[in-house]
């Protein structure tokens, strides 16, 4: 009888990383957001050589259809090796090389598992490790009572700022760049009780993570007097004014912006002081500039739009020259804003 029919169990599976072997009290992996993982799975002895298999498992708090990645994001491609090139070198066993391509922030708190399997084991065995993902801060910000319901002086508003990001990181309001108009909370809340008309204007949320400085896109708050009444009679506002022009890529507000109009109301945008600007609504469908036709234009940079309909939504840019340097488009003009159209 041939010692090759005798059937040997295999030792337990193990991890390494860039040839490491993991210490098995230490299967907590920190690694940055949009970098790659590359894992090697070994086990040692056993006959015939055991199979090893990869998974992912993805914390339970996510959501993977909320987030929109495919299966191949979330799954360990298995590197085909060659025999002789191996990279370790053991006795008897298997080895078994995998790749994630890209880390994300949903493989925050990941388990990735190496299992194997043999004959003599009734039971699959399994090495993992957890990933800590380090991970940029996104922004989410909210509104009492919620977007799109008119404000009027006198009301209790409250804004609300999350931040998503590892290690975790403190939201800070800004109001036109510089302080808000009332004192925040620590947890991300700016709350007015009595909002008043020179509390609107452009709001964002900045937040410090690991020594750099991010920041959401600008909301623009807009309150009406108490004395304003609607002209439609369905009880909803109309002529949803916003005080003055907005200040869109000017120096008191950098960056892209969102702000929202009513139904049948009006709002105009202006260019970079000292520009030759012209807005222009950004199709989305075909992403390409096209000119609004139904606003008005006037030399100053300024563009105006009366009676909004829902399709006057979308994406403005202020696209020409400075009056410095006609010959080159101004980076400054380049920063969109966001309107959001609201009524029945």
């Amino acid at each position: 009888m041939s010692h090759d029919c005798l059937l040997h169990p295999p030792k337990e599976p193990y991890l390494l990383i860039d040839s490491r072997r993991l210490d098995a009290g230490n299967m907590f992996i920190p690694v940055k957001e949009n970098n790659e993982l590359t894992l090697a799975c070994v086990s040692e002895g056993g006959n015939p050589k055991p199979t090893l298999t990869w998974e992912v498992l993805l914390s339970p708090g996510i959501d993977r259809h909320a987030q929109k990645l495919s299966n191949d994001v979330l799954e360990l491609q298995e590197i085909k090796k060659d025999k002789d090139k191996e990279p370790y070198k053991i006795n008897a066993g298997a080895v078994s090389e995998a790749r994630l391509p890209a880390i994300f922030r949903v493989h925050h708190n990941a388990r990735i598992l190496c299992i194997m399997e043999h004959p003599t084991l009734k039971v699959r065995q399994n090495a993992s490790i957890l990933l800590d993902v380090q991970y940029t801060p996104s922004f989410a910000i909210t509104r009492t009572p919620g977007f799109g319901y008119p404000l009027r002086e006198g009301i209790e508003v409250s804004l609300k700022c999350d931040v998503d990001s590892n290690p975790p990181s403190t939201p800070l309001w800004q109001k036109d760049d510089g302080d808000p108009p009332v004192p925040q909370t620590g947890d991300g809340f700016l709350n007015f009780s009595s909002i008043r008309r020179e509390h609107s204007g452009w709001y964002k949320c900045t937040s410090r993570h690991l020594n750099f400085q991010y920041s959401s896109i600008g909301y623009y708050l807009s309150v009406r007097s108490s004395s304003f009444t609607p002209t439609n009679g369905e009880g909803h506002s109309a002529g949803g004014l916003f005080p003055g022009s907005v200040p869109t890529g000017t120096n008191s507000f950098k960056g892209g912006g969102q702000m929202e109009v009513e139904l049948g109301g009006s709002v105009t945008l202006q260019c970079p002081q000292g520009s030759l600007g012209c807005w222009s609504h950004l199709d989305s469908a075909s992403a390409r500039m096209k000119g609004t036709g139904t606003g008005s234009y006037t030399q100053t940079g300024q563009f105006s739009l009366k009676d909004v309909v829902y399709q006057d939504a979308g994406t403005y840019k202020c696209v020409g020259q400075s009056a410095a340097g006609r010959k080159k488009l101004d980076p400054v003009l380049q920063r969109p804003v966001s309107v959001a159209v609201n009524g029945k």
